[in-house]
């Protein structure tokens, strides 16, 4: 990890990241298993469409903690792995239908619109894609039976489309308010899915690594215990692309102050 510009210019104030071993560790910032939280993050990553997924936050250690990347080029929309089948409705990991046969809901005909593989019932709502695979943003939480999960182990994750360039920064918030989880890219919301009630949580968290590596510069990174409306995002986006630093009272800020901009 490298210490370099952040998006402003200012020297020493942001991370390189290298993609290949480069993380920083910090205790977990999440306070309870089953309450909101928002994630707020600045990211330039700087490889894509190389197939491979590119983990900027979160943590796994069996289970996940709830987790950000930028996405895996082999799918558009919802949640792909191209290397097996796609996943039944509501079954979660192992609950596996032929490729090709997923079904989306009536209501929800957008989710399955990836050929070859998709996951309808964690599909993201709202974002019918772009047609362009490997530009977005994969989210995941894994949870298990820890942290008195009620869900015994349903997968939550999905895909936000169209959200990063390469070599350009990019202002990423995930919300989550009970069971409802929404997505902001550059202040404006993209996405809104079903989060479970309760998310698996760690001792530790990671920036620049989930199960793999990221790539690119990370500048603020910033944690909250409770949801951010989409008037909160927007007016944090307008503040922050003015260069101005913002903090909320229940920010956590003691071990990511250096990736603040400060």
């Amino acid at each position: 990890v490298t210490v370099v510009a952040d998006r402003t210019g200012a020297a020493g104030s942001a991370y390189y990241f290298d993609g290949v071993d480069g993380v920083i560790t910090v205790d977990t910032p999440f306070d309870s298993a089953d309450g909101d939280f928002s994630i707020a993050i600045w990211l330039k990553p700087t490889a894509m469409d190389d197939n491979s997924w590119h983990g900027f936050v979160g943590y796994q250690e069996g289970t996940r903690s709830p987790s950000l990347w930028v996405n895996f080029n082999g799918c558009d929309v919802g949640f792909c792995d191209c290397a097996s089948a796609a996943q039944a409705p509501g079954g979660g990991d192992g609950a596996d239908i032929p490729v090709g046969e997923c079904t989306p809901p009536d209501d929800l005909t957008h989710q399955c619109t990836t050929a070859g593989c998709c996951d309808c019932s964690t599909a993201t709502s709202g974002n019918s894609g772009n047609g362009v695979s490997g530009d977005g943003m994969h989210w995941d939480t894994r949870t298990g039976v820890a942290n008195g999960n009620e869900h015994g182990g349903q997968r939550f994750a999905g895909v936000a489309d169209n959200y990063f360039v390469s070599g350009e920064y990019t202002h990423v918030v995930w919300s989550k308010a009970g069971t409802a989880c929404t997505f902001f890219k550059n202040g404006a919301l993209t996405d809104t899915t079903v989060c479970p009630t309760h998310v698996d949580l760690h001792a530790n968290y990671d920036i620049g690594h989930v199960d793999n590596f990221f790539q690119g510069v990370i500048d603020e990174v910033s944690f909250y215990t409770s949801a951010m409306s989409s008037g909160d995002v927007s007016a944090m986006y307008a503040m922050a692309s003015a260069g101005m630093m913002v903090f909320r009272s229940e920010e956590h800020t003691s071990e990511l102050q250096s990736l603040a901009g400060s």
